[in-house]
């Protein structure tokens, strides 16, 4: 049989805790990355990295504000989900190192990626109101 007994210090008071009867208290703060395990359509589970970005200390409801980059081939998008006892819908567990799949300068170049595509949009769309306004003006001269 292993020994479960092992000595803590917490703010310099050493103490005999045994592991087989401890309870693990995960403390986070803002900015820490979480993996959220979130119930989806037919008790099917989609497991994703969000981070913490708020904490609401709410009397009522106190809750943790999580966000996560939605990530397809060429574009990025933020989501923010609220986790609190009401929502029964989510779980968090501390991240592990391997789980991070993204590096910062990837989520940037897609996000690079879509501005140049949404500026080739708006590029798109006011040469097409040019247009309108240089050959349809005359039909709406008279409204």
């Amino acid at each position: 049989m292993e020994n479960t007994k092992r000595i803590v210090e917490i703010n310099w008071v050493k103490m005999e805790v045994d592991l087989s009867e401890a309870k693990v208290i995960d403390q986070y703060k803002i900015g820490d990355n979480v993996k959220v395990l979130r119930k989806q359509y037919n008790d099917d589970y989609e497991s994703l990295i969000w981070t913490i970005v708020a904490f609401d200390n709410f009397e009522k409801l106190p809750n943790i504000v999580l966000a996560t980059l939605k990530v397809d081939y060429n574009s990025v998008k933020i989501e923010f989900i609220d986790f609190n006892s009401k929502n029964k819908k989510i779980e968090i567990a501390p991240l592990n190192e391997y789980d991070i799949e993204l590096t910062k300068r990837d989520v940037i170049e897609k996000m690079n990626m879509d501005i140049v595509k949404k500026e080739a949009e708006v590029s798109d769309m006011k040469k097409k109101m040019e247009t309108f306004e240089r050959h349809f003006g005359k039909y709406f001269a008279s409204n």
